[in-house]
């Protein structure tokens, strides 16, 4: 338990405090990037897509993203790391990116 609290609090430092020098992904409003899931992340409620794109972008195995808006199914958003570049499709409950 306190090995898994610890690796949650170095996760969200990470997404805090990005390295300076790391340029910031333009975001794609309104866009779903389907496949190549190899993380799927459960946000607190309120939390910007830009906690998605953070995470994408502080890890080297990451080359995309979607960050799913929270639903009356489901209240919390949700992020998907993406081992590829999956081909972008249109779709209100997302917001994605490429990350490298």
């Amino acid at each position: 338990m306190r090995k898994r609290m610890l690796i949650a609090m170095l996760f969200v430092t990470a997404l805090a405090f990005p390295p300076a020098s790391m340029a910031q992904s333009p975001m794609e409003e309104n866009v779903e990037r389907p496949g190549a899931d190899y993380l799927n992340l459960v946000l607190e409620q309120g939390s910007p897509p830009r906690f998605c794109r953070d995470a994408c972008q502080n890890d080297e195995r990451c080359h995309s993203w979607t960050y799913v808006r929270p639903s009356a199914g489901d209240p919390n958003p949700r992020c998907f790391l993406k081992s590829r570049v999956p081909e972008a499709r249109p779709n209100p409950c997302c917001v994605s990116g490429v990350a490298r």
